[in-house]
């Protein structure tokens, strides 16, 4: 059992970083992340009249945590997709092992 969840991370992982390192779009919706974070590394707002009234027209969907710290990486490094990819495999692997180990604390030995 433990050799194919290992099995199945190794992959997992592989497969994600490959497509962390990707320079195109993975999906249509990763331009509309992608701005924000740009703003943000320029020191522009992502919130309010501004972003609303006039063009480029922003939709920022998510909070404003995961647009700073793809922005500060951003200004860091240039534009670029992976900052926010990164981003979000760190979140995922992190969710992963809370929940691992939450259900390891619960269950115990039966593991």
């Amino acid at each position: 059992m433990w050799l194919a969840a290992g099995l199945g991370l190794a992959a997992f992982v592989t497969i994600s970083l490959f497509g962390v390192v990707y320079p195109f779009t993975l999906e249509p919706y990763e331009g509309t992340v992608l701005l924000p974070a740009l703003k943000i590394a320029s020191g522009e707002t992502i919130y309010g009249p501004e972003a609303l009234l006039k063009p480029p027209f922003l939709w920022a969907a998510y909070g404003p945590t995961f647009y700073l710290m793809t922005g500060v990486v951003m200004k860091a490094v240039g534009a670029s997709f992976w900052p926010g990819r990164l981003l979000s495999l760190l979140a995922t692997l992190g969710t992963a092992a809370f929940i691992f180990s939450s259900v390891q604390r619960v269950c115990g030995s039966r593991m």
